[in-house]
Order: structure tokens, then C-alpha cells, then sequence
């Protein structure tokens, strides 16, 4: 699961255009945070949907969410689907 980007920008500043973005592989940390959640992982910005090893850049990615009974993927797509709003759905 994961999102195509047809073009955006990365937080280090850098353009990006056909690439794409999954949390897949990354385990997502959650804690309390002053009557919020706060969820701690990276995503991954692949050349290409195949995931090819040495094709990926890792960013960091912190999201405050009220809360967890919601599915937190869910919340965690839905919030990079704001960062990179050019995207399609990959299931």
C-alpha cells in the first residue's frame, strides 16, 4: 500500500515527480501526548512501485492524531496525501 506522486517536493527541498511513497516496512511508534497521540515512523520514496533496493530516500514523519481507535495507516496515508496532494492510491 502506498500513494504515486506525479510531482511534489520533499522536505529537504528537492523535487520529485513519478515516485513512490509507502510507510511499508516501517513500524509506527505511538505515545501519549498531552491528551493527543502522537505517532513516530518514516515513509519511503521509491524511483519505482517495485521497491528496488537502493532506489529509496527516508523521511522522517510525525503526526498528532485525538484518536487511536481509528485505524492509525489510515491516518498516517491520509495526512501524507496532504503533504503530496498530486497522488494516486496504490493498494
Amino acid at each position: 500500500m502506498g500513494i504515486m506522486v506525479q510531482g511534489g517536493t520533499i522536505p529537504s527541498g528537492v523535487s520529485v515527480s513519478n515516485v513512490y511513497i509507502s510507510f511499508c516496512s516501517e513500524p509506527l511508534y505511538i505515545l501519549p501526548n498531552g491528551g493527543l497521540y502522537r505517532i513516530t515512523t518514516h515513509y519511503r520514496i521509491y524511483s519505482t512501485q517495485t521497491k528496488e533496493l537502493g532506489t529509496d530516500i527516508r523521511i522522517p514523519f510525525t503526526l498528532n492524531i485525538s484518536n487511536i481507535d481509528q485505524n492509525v495507516y489510515t491516518a498516517v496515508y491520509n495526512e501524507l496525501k496532504c503533504i503530496y496532494p498530486n497522488n494516486i492510491d496504490c493498494i
